[in-house]
C-alpha cells in the first residue's frame, strides 16, 4: 500500500513541472460537489491503540478476534470558494468494519461483529491550476465520527454475547490530503491520498470520484 501511495503522490506531483503549461482553467464556480469512494488499505492487526475510548469499535478486540476489516468509504462533500484557490468545505462519509469472534477455548465461530463509521468533517482544500484542466490540491479537516455496533452470535458460548447490540461511540476524526488532483472543468474527476481517520480507519487510503461545480 505504502509503495502504491508513494507512485501515486509521484506522478501528482510530475504534474506541477509540465512544459509550455501556459493556458491554465481557473475555475469560475463558486459552489461544489462532490461524491466518490474511499479504498480501504485494511485487515486491520496489530496495533489497536488508536480505538482508546472507542467503545462500539474496541469491542471488536475485545476477546478472540482475528482480521478485522474494513469495507472503504463512500464519501459526499460539499465546498464554497470564496477564491478560485480556496474551498471551505464539508465532507461525509459512511463506511463499515466487520470481523468474526472466534471461541478462545473451542477455537471455533462465536459470531460475528459489525460496526458502523459515519463521519462529519468540515475542512479546507487549496488548490492551484498546473496546466490545461487539470489542478491539485491538498487539505486538512477535522469532525467527529460516531461509530454503532451489531452482533450476530452463534450456539457458541463466548464472553462476547455480554455485550449488547447498539453500543455507540463519538469520537473526534481528521483528515490531512497531503496531495490530490482534479481533472476537468465544470465537470471533473478528482483522486487524493489521505491520511487520517476518516472511512478509512487510522493510517492512509485511497479516494476517487467525480464532482460538478455551480
Amino acid at each position: 500500500m505504502k509503495k502504491i501511495i508513494f507512485t501515486a503522490v509521484a506522478a501528482l506531483l510530475m504534474l506541477s513541472f509540465q512544459p509550455g503549461a501556459s493556458a491554465r482553467y481557473i475555475p469560475q464556480t463558486k459552489w461544489d460537489v462532490r461524491a466518490g469512494y474511499i479504498v480501504s488499505p485494511g485487515p486491520y492487526i496489530g496495533d489497536y491503540s488508536w480505538l482508546a475510548g472507542n467503545r462500539a469499535l474496541y469491542q471488536m478486540y475485545d476477546g478472540y478476534l482475528r482480521n478485522v476489516y474494513h469495507s472503504g468509504g463512500l464519501y459526499a462533500d460539499i465546498g464554497w470558494s470564496p477564491r478560485y484557490w480556496l474551498t471551505v468545505h464539508v465532507s461525509i462519509t459512511d463506511s463499515m468494519y466487520w470481523g468474526a469472534k472466534y471461541d478462545s477455548m473451542t477455537d471455533k465461530p462465536s459470531g460475528n461483529i459489525f460496526v458502523n463509521q459515519l463521519s462529519v468533517m468540515p475542512g479546507v482544500r487549496f488548490q492551484w491550476s498546473v496546466g490545461g484542466i487539470v489542478m491539485l490540491h491538498a487539505g486538512v479537516g477535522f469532525g467527529l465520527g460516531l461509530f454503532s455496533n451489531s452482533k450476530g452470535f452463534s450456539d457458541v458460548v463466548s464472553a462476547g454475547e455480554l455485550y449488547s447490540p447498539g453500543d455507540m461511540s463519538l469520537q473526534y476524526q481528521y483528515e490531512v490530503v497531503p496531495i490530490g488532483v482534479r481533472i476537468g472543468k465544470r465537470l471533473y474527476g478528482f483522486a487524493d491520498i489521505t491520511v487520517g481517520s476518516t472511512g478509512s480507519g487510522s493510517g492512509a487510503g485511497f479516494r476517487a470520484g467525480i464532482g460538478y461545480g455551480f
